[in-house]
């Protein structure tokens, strides 16, 4: 069992692929003697019948076991669909199919490694970046996550023991809402019971992605806190 998986979704939708620059840039800022503790996930989630590579370039790193890239195409229909924030058609879709994909990353993560940290496909990371996430588990006692970067669904680690009730919540609340408020409800529940959610007041990575996988959309996110500023 690895110390730590690092998942991520990605699908070739977008005019602009990120994800080489976001594969690098976890390998080369990696910490050397902790790569064998450290298996980085790549969960394919374009839709059945869409043929891609997303880790084309990286045979290397697979073989050596520092990658694996994993197929997720049983999508369901998303159809008649609650539209609960006023959103049209094109936009419930996409997060509904993303809070699935998120589903199906902690369901297939569960049981490779200790720890579990799910990030974007748009991001780089800082120096010494997985050497911050073991200080911050190793500094905290009774967490249910721990959120190490500013904002989105980037830099959340939890205990590999919750990623089933993870993986539940998202399959069944995926048409409720996105999933960066479904995580937030996630921690709201696990604080009611003692467990402590902690935030860091530093990013172990930046967000670089401007165009969203969701079609003629943008976002233009960037961390104030980022630790490689």
């Amino acid at each position: 069992m690895k110390k730590l998986v690092i998942g991520l979704c990605t699908v070739s939708t977008r005019r602009v692929n990120y994800l080489p620059a976001t594969l690098n840039s976890l390998l080369c800022n990696m910490t050397e003697n902790n790569k064998s503790d450290i298996l980085i996930r790549v969960y394919n989630c374009d839709c059945k019948g869409k043929k891609s590579n997303p880790v084309k370039g990286f045979e290397k790193e697979i073989q050596k076991g520092l990658i694996e890239v994993i197929r997720v195409d049983d999508h369901p229909d998303f159809i008649d669909l609650p539209n609960n924030f006023g959103d049209d058609n094109d936009r419930v879709q996409w997060r509904t199919k993303q809070c699935y994909d998120y589903s199906e990353a902690f369901r297939l993560s569960y049981g490779i490694g200790e720890y579990y940290m799910h990030i974007e496909d748009d991001i780089i990371a800082g120096k010494d970046f997985d050497s911050y996430v073991f200080r911050e588990i190793r500094n905290h006692e009774n967490w249910c996550s721990i959120h190490m970067a500013e904002g989105g669904f980037i830099g959340w680690v939890y205990h590999n023991n919750d990623l089933p009730r993870l993986s539940a919540l998202f399959r069944e609340f995926r048409d409720e809402m996105p999933p960066d408020w479904l995580i937030e409800f996630y921690v709201h529940i696990k604080t009611f019971t003692g467990k402590n959610h902690i935030k860091t007041d530093y990013s172990i990575f930046q967000h670089v992605g401007v165009e969203r996988t969701l079609k003629n959309s943008i976002q233009p996110v960037v961390f104030d806190n980022f630790i490689g500023t």
